[in-house]
């Protein structure tokens, strides 16, 4: 396994952003913290640190709806960041899906873990830049099963338009 260079000035310099234009006194509140012990851990005084879970705190409160756009979108590029570090996506899950719509959604669902396995066998099978036949065939059947989940989920689509 790679060592990864993880920067922690970067992490904290990205949590930053997503603080910033969060009012840092209403966010302290809503983390249960007290202001200044909140900001020394934002600033990097002394030997406050910024905990792992006021970290994912922190993330809950910026990725909510109601939270100021920016910090919305810099959660958002933290976590594409963080995932990025380890090889890994992230995206947003819809939420809220009508339950005219639930069936459509599970389609989706199962769309983005059929392309997650496909993928996955990709990287498995071309590690050492050959494809041999019966890896070839593993990585077919994983895309037979993507193309199929698409085909189902298009059909709901289909059935859905009024």
């Amino acid at each position: 396994m790679r060592a990864r260079r993880i920067d922690p000035d970067e992490l904290l310099d990205r949590m930053k952003a997503v603080a910033a234009p969060y009012p840092t006194k209403a966010m302290a509140a809503d983390l249960g913290k007290v202001y200044s012990t909140f900001d020394n851990e934002l600033a990097g005084r002394g030997t406050s640190k910024l905990g792992l879970l006021t970290a994912v705190r922190m993330l809950a409160l910026a990725l909510d709806e109601e939270a100021p756009a920016e910090s919305r979108r810099a959660a958002a590029g933290f976590m594409d960041h963080l995932c990025g570090l380890f090889d890994r996506v992230v995206f947003e899950v819809p939420r809220n899906i009508a339950p005219a719509y639930a069936e459509l959604a599970e389609k989706f669902g199962r769309l983005s873990q059929e392309v997650g396995e496909a993928l996955q066998t990709f990287g498995l099978h071309m590690a050492d830049g050959k494809l041999a036949p019966k890896e070839a065939e593993a990585l077919l059947a994983e895309l037979d099963d993507v193309i199929r989940v698409t085909a189902m989920a298009k059909d709901v689509v289909r059935r859905a338009v009024k």
